[in-house]
């Protein structure tokens, strides 16, 4: 785990004993949550006001969490979306740019895509993480270090294209009333 700071505090409680708490602190922000036998942790820091991060998409569900309990189970569910880190070489000035402040990359466009207009079934594309949104599919990361190499995968556009790269095929049909 990483370096941490220990702080200990007294908390005054009304018509009780002074309660003595533990504050551990990392880079990452105070820890919410710590298996110390898994060596794991979560730390909380708010990353919503930092320059080209949408961390308010990202806590939206631990702001509508009622309890403490129900806050440590969603913070623990949000670590299974962690497919990183990747290093990428460049910044904000260069091809494939990403961004972030002290050479930290914490911005980049996430897909991309290159079409050729005169021949289609020759486009590629990488995703990062990965070709599913789903964490615990085996796709969830798979493009992940396609995407850090700056490589790509077939971006398939005719039927026989398709079916050629086709791995599985999901077939959604409405309930039957």
């Amino acid at each position: 785990m990483a370096a941490q700071r220990v702080e200990r505090e007294r908390i005054a409680v009304k018509g009780a004993a002074a309660v003595e708490v533990e504050l551990k602190y990392t880079r990452h922000g105070p820890l919410i949550w710590e298996d110390r036998a898994g060596h794991r942790a979560i730390a909380l820091r708010w990353v919503g006001t930092e320059p080209g991060t949408a961390g308010y998409l990202g806590s939206a569900s631990l702001a509508r969490v009622p309890n403490w309990g129900e806050f440590l189970a969603t913070a623990e569910r949000r670590a299974l979306f962690d497919a990183g880190p990747v290093e990428r070489g460049g910044d904000a000035y260069t091809p494939n740019a990403t961004g972030g402040a002290n050479f930290r990359q914490q911005s980049g466009a996430s897909y991309r895509h290159v079409f050729d207009l005169a021949e289609w079934d020759r486009g590629v594309f990488t995703n990062a993480p990965g070709q599913s949104g789903q964490p615990g599919s085996p796709h969830y990361a798979d493009l992940l270090k396609l995407w850090a190499d700056g490589s790509y995968a077939p971006l398939a556009y005719t039927r026989h294209a398709i079916r050629r790269n086709l791995a599985h095929r999901l077939v959604l049909e409405p309930a039957q009333r």
